[in-house]
């Protein structure tokens, strides 16, 4: 049986590479996005330009697209200029994009009321699985037409698994998205700590790398940490959109997420420095700047190094108990001075004035421009709390 004529809507960093595999291997392609320039190297491959969704999908027998957010996926498919207006009947459309399961049913919905077929089909392996062609498939849809795509997910992919009904592709994205955001985090944090304590960080990479916690964040990420390559493999602003995406679905239906949310935290203090576009291995600068940071106000405070963690009583009364802030959770090692500092902050209270403050706004003021290397603002900054040794003690006040 001859390939299917494909139309690829979105050149980006996936995109692109999934066009050049299907051309490799024989496949009929026509491609369009929203800048010609970014699809000029596979017109220079063979591909067709089409200049709307609309003229891409007419005469194609099946749509691939591979965009950023739900807003564009409605749009190629729905909007005006979309797929919809020329689709044929039983043209079948394979959404490879991370977006919200709700709007891959609605999309799917406004396709199949037209005659046409639809597989919501996330990805996972980053910009070295598109290009060699090993991505891992999460397809949602009927089994009908997975078969229908099979000889195109052969090309571009190393692992194809039907996860249900559609939706259920992009449920499952958001798992792989969870877990590849903790695993971020946990290669960023061995990378800190072996250059902290004198290890040779590319020994520990190698070391551990064999072991129980190998993984491809560290494999693939942990080098170009090391490397200050902070080139885009998947970049920070996507991440943030999908870990978005993931936060939302859990608070709908109930799901504490803690670690995910501290993830988007610290990923949000990169994209408040400006590196939104960079690669998500940036996030190893967020806790670089924290380490510096701390080793500072050491030294200001007179400690010749920063000692090891110490669990402080919790007020479980307080209407901010749980407050996210520099030495909280406990885990996080700090000076004394600034452990003092944050229990004083800790009810979301400014202790001068007796003023209401908000989580919001503590968090704004102290935790985020802290991550993101700017200059702490609140009035109790732990430099102020060390000059003021020796001064009377200042009262906690609680919240009525």
């Amino acid at each position: 049986m001859d390939n299917p004529t494909i139309g690829l809507i979105g050149t980006g960093i996936m995109g692109e590479p999934i066009a050049r595999n299907l051309l490799r291997a024989g496949f009929e392609v026509s491609v369009h996005s929203r800048t010609k320039a970014k699809a000029e190297s596979l017109l220079s491959d063979g591909a067709a330009w089409r200049g709307t969704p609309a003229a891409l999908a007419d005469g194609v027998d099946t749509v691939i697209s591979v965009v950023s957010d739900s807003p564009d996926v409605e749009a190629v498919y729905l909007g005006p200029d979309g797929v919809v207006e020329t689709l044929r009947a039983g043209t079948l459309c394979i959404d490879m994009s991370t977006i919200a399961p709700e709007t891959a049913r609605s999309v799917a919905s406004g396709i199949e009321v037209r005659g046409g077929a639809f597989l919501d089909a996330p990805v996972s392996g980053g910009k070295t699985g598109a290009e060699a062609g090993t991505l891992a498939i999460m397809v949602g849809g009927s089994d009908r037409y997975l078969a229908r795509a099979k000889p195109i997910f052969d090309v571009i992919g190393g692992s194809v698994v039907h996860c249900g009904p559609v939706g259920n592709g992009q449920l499952t994205k958001l798992c792989n998205q969870l877990l590849c955001g903790l695993n971020l985090l946990g290669v960023c944090e061995a990378v800190v700590l072996a250059k902290r304590v004198g290890l040779d960080p590319h020994i520990m990479l190698e070391a551990v790398s064999k072991g129980a916690a190998g993984s491809w964040a560290l494999d693939n990420l942990g080098p170009r940490m090391l490397d200050g390559d902070f080139a885009p493999m998947f970049m920070i602003d996507l991440q943030q959109k999908d870990l978005r995406i993931a936060l939302a679905t859990a608070r709908d239906n109930l799901v504490p997420l803690p670690g995910t949310c501290l993830v988007s935290q610290l990923l949000t203090a990169n994209q408040a420095a400006g590196e939104g576009r960079l690669g998500t291995q940036a996030l190893v600068k967020v806790l670089e700047r924290l380490g510096r940071r701390l080793m500072r106000a050491a030294r200001g405070i007179g400690e010749r190094k920063i000692p090891a963690a110490t669990p402080f009583p919790r007020n479980p009364t307080s209407p901010n108990h749980g407050i996210l802030a520099l030495g909280d959770p406990p885990y996080l090692a700090v000076p004394d001075a600034l452990r003092r500092h944050n229990t004083r902050m800790r009810d979301g209270r400014k202790q001068t004035s007796g003023s209401a403050t908000s989580l919001a706004e503590v968090r704004r003021r102290m935790f985020l421009p802290l991550l993101a290397g700017e200059k702490c603002s609140t009035h109790r900054c732990p430099r102020r709390i060390a000059r003021q040794r020796g001064s009377r003690a200042v009262g906690t006040r609680r919240a009525q």
